[in-house]
C-alpha cells in the first residue's frame, strides 16, 4: 500500500527531444522508459538471423576467452560497484523488495 506522500504510479514526462519518456524514481533519479514494443526492438526470428546471432555470440565468447578468470571477476565487480542496477540487485533493501 502506497503512503500518501508517495504516488502509487510514477508519471512519465518527456525530457528533451525524440519522444523519449523519463520517470523519476523515489531516490530522485531520472530513468528512461524503454518501449520494447517499438519496431526498433524487433528481432528477426528466421533461420538466417538465428545463425548470425549464434556466430556473433561465439565470436564474442572467443574474444573474451583470453581474459584470465581472476581479472574478469575483478573487472565485473568494479563495474558493478558503479551500477545502480547491480547495487539494487546485490544489495536489496532490508525492509523488502522495492519496485524498480
Amino acid at each position: 500500500m502506497a503512503s500518501s506522500s508517495r504516488p502509487a504510479i510514477a508519471e512519465a514526462t518527456p525530457k528533451g527531444t525524440g519522444g523519449v519518456l523519463h520517470a523519476c524514481t523515489r531516490a530522485g533519479h531520472d530513468l528512461p522508459i524503454i518501449d520494447v514494443t517499438h519496431p526498433r526492438f524487433a528481432v528477426a526470428d528466421d533461420e538466417a538471423a538465428r545463425a548470425a546471432r549464434s556466430r556473433a555470440f561465439l565470436s564474442d565468447d572467443r574474444q573474451r576467452g583470453w581474459i584470465p578468470p581472476f581479472l574478469l571477476r575483478f573487472l565485473l565487480r568494479r563495474l558493478a560497484r558503479k551500477s545502480r542496477l547491480a547495487a539494487a540487485m546485490f544489495n536489496p533493501i532490508s525492509t523488502g523488495s522495492a519496485p524498480m
